[in-house]
């Protein structure tokens, strides 16, 4: 009996979780979002301290792949004074400065953890696992066929800014593609559905991730259909298909129907593909953006040397994992945070495990997604990355002859 309601409990968490996952960009939306926000939470303080009580499931072999990350998550937390004392305020970039620094601080302090939690709670439990995956795929698909509905007919609790230029998202367009990136990954790798609910679930990802037009979740796809050719040829083929369905479909109504949100949305998608080409020359780049925000904030730094070393403390503000680690926490962090991922990826090379690609092709969209968001700081790809990766590394361990 305890144990079923125990499964109980943590398949209700989970799903709370997921739904987050799924579903935080439009919360960010929505004029009641400070509450959601407290459930989200909530929800991620009860999987960390059930974590901490279930500890002992965690193997010293997996434990050590986070222990450059949990000193790396301790330096962090020496550099409290900085944090708390150093406001950008009070210098000349004001709009440099990030919302809430406390939060992102808490954030990519309890970053490692997060991973070692949910393999406690998930390990020795299939039922789960799939639960999890399949609950994922669904929402994800419903979460695809209900943003053009939302963007054109929006509830009455929406924002009244929600649109973003050339998209047609409705919650944050590079956290949310990314999430449908996951979403195609477990469908294509790790859900088990019937022919029918398989092109229905795909359909709508696919229909999600081309409604949020980034220039990261292109790529990802694009890695995702090279990487899928060789593990799973047949529903890789079908990604295709669907895509150049959905491409064909979705853009002669949109032509006939909303030929100025076309020509938004074309702009949008050329700067992508140009900006690989040539940088220089692209109206939109959103990755030369990222890198003004980080050299406005080095020209400060470069002013005294502890900023260097330590950083500028957590407030401040670059769209990007990496550069924002570097001023955030300095030039140390920044050695420490590489040395950590270094480490994850070497020790993953040479696991005994089936599903060892998937988990370092996986540790690659990760580091791309850096490039154009913060990661650590946000729920969906922390949740979202930690939870693929441990349902990967738990079905995929070889038992012993």
């Amino acid at each position: 009996m305890y144990v079923l309601k125990r499964d109980n409990f943590l398949a209700t968490l989970f799903f709370v979780v997921i739904f987050f996952i799924v579903f935080d960009g439009v919360r960010n939306n929505l004029i009641f979002s400070p509450y959601l926000s407290l459930i989200r939470e909530i929800s991620l303080l009860l999987i960390l301290i059930l974590g901490f009580i279930f500890r002992r499931r965690i193997d010293k072999k997996y434990l050590s792949k986070f222990i450059p990350l949990i000193l790396f998550s301790f330096f962090i937390l020496c550099l409290w004074p900085i944090t708390i004392f150093l406001n950008f305020s009070d210098f000349y970039f004001v709009e440099q400065e990030f919302g809430n620094k406390f939060s992102i601080y808490y954030k990519h302090f309890i970053f490692p953890f997060c991973f070692l939690a949910t393999y406690a709670l998930l390990k020795g439990n299939d039922l789960l696992q799939k639960k999890i995956v399949n609950i994922f795929v669904v929402l994800s698909s419903l979460y695809g066929y209900v943003t053009l509905p939302l963007y054109f007919f929006p509830l009455p609790f929406f924002n009244e800014v929600y649109k973003d230029y050339g998209r047609f998202g409705v919650g944050y367009p590079t956290m949310d593609g990314q999430v449908f990136i996951l979403s195609l990954f477990c469908l294509i790798f790790l859900a088990k559905k019937k022919i029918i609910m398989f092109h229905f679930c795909l359909y709508g990802i696919l229909l999600g991730m081309l409604s949020q037009n980034t220039g990261t979740m292109y790529v990802s796809l694009l890695l995702m259909i090279i990487f899928g050719t060789f593990l799973n040829f047949k529903r890789t083929l079908y990604i295709v298909l669907n895509l150049s369905i959905l491409l064909i479909t979705s853009v002669f109504i949109i032509i006939q129907n909303y030929y100025d949100l076309y020509i938004d949305m074309s702009k949008v998608f050329l700067s992508k593909l140009y900006t690989f080409i040539d940088s220089n020359n692209v109206a939109i780049d959103t990755v030369s953006m990222r890198e003004s925000q980080y050299e406005l904030l080095n020209s400060y730094i470069k002013t005294d040397d502890m900023y260097y070393i330590f950083g500028v403390g957590a407030s401040s503000y670059v769209e990007n994992q990496f550069l924002y680690i570097k001023t955030a926490f300095g030039n140390l962090g920044f050695l420490l945070y590489l040395i950590s991922l270094t480490y994850i990826f070497i020790i993953t090379l040479f696991i005994e495990n089936k599903n060892k690609l998937k988990i370092i092709f996986l540790y690659i969209i990760f580091s791309l997604s850096s490039y154009t968001l913060l990661t650590i700081y946000f729920f969906p790809t922390v949740m979202g990355f930690s939870l693929l990766i441990n349902i990967l590394y738990l079905n995929g361990k070889m038992k012993p002859n």
